[in-house]
């Protein structure tokens, strides 16, 4: 049911928005904001609920991603994305035939992984955050949609940190046309 909603709202936020991708499905906690100078992967906290966890629960997956904690936005985490650099992701993920990809009129790339209900976007050249991507997830957890974001970023700090604010409104505009439709 909810893969059919997501579905729905994609194609309504992407229409309002252009550069609105998602995922859905989440492998591990809440994780907190972090981006900076040379850092090769960020976490955005998740949107939902006032009440945010700000560090994981424990985890029998000893691969599983560490997060930082709110505010905490020096130390470096485990990109949960499974890949280093944003071209890494690109390169890949343009190699598989499983995805669906298009650039929307702003020249952000937009990959569509229907297999794995997961969404790439990747800033195009003239952003300030080039080369970047951003993957999203919507999550249901009790009933509660949350929107889970994860950066990967090598630009300057203030780069790779207006890029992640960038997205929280459109996370939260997702969220809750998400959640209307639960």
């Amino acid at each position: 049911m909810l893969k059919q909603i997501l579905s729905g709202v994609l194609m309504v936020a992407c229409a309002a928005c252009s550069h609105l991708p998602f995922m859905h499905k989440s492998p591990a906690a809440d994780a907190s904001s972090s981006a900076a100078s040379g850092r090769q992967a960020a976490v955005a906290p998740a949107v939902g609920d006032a009440t945010t966890t700000t560090s994981p629960p424990p985890t029998s997956d000893p691969s599983a991603p560490t997060n930082a904690g709110a505010g905490d936005t020096d130390a470096l985490i485990a990109p949960p994305t499974g890949y280093e650099t944003a071209a890494a992701a690109r390169q890949s993920l343009e190699a598989r035939t499983d995805v669906q990809t298009h650039a929307n009129p702003q020249g952000w790339w937009i990959v569509e992984i229907p297999t794995e209900h997961r969404i790439w976007a990747f800033t195009p050249d003239d952003h300030p955050a080039h080369p970047a991507a951003v993957a999203r997830e919507a999550v249901n957890e009790h009933g509660v949609i949350r929107i889970r974001m994860a950066v990967l970023c090598t630009a300057s700090k203030e780069a790779c940190d207006a890029l992640v604010e960038e997205f929280k409104p459109l996370n939260e505009e997702m969220r809750k046309r998400l959640q209307q439709n639960l």
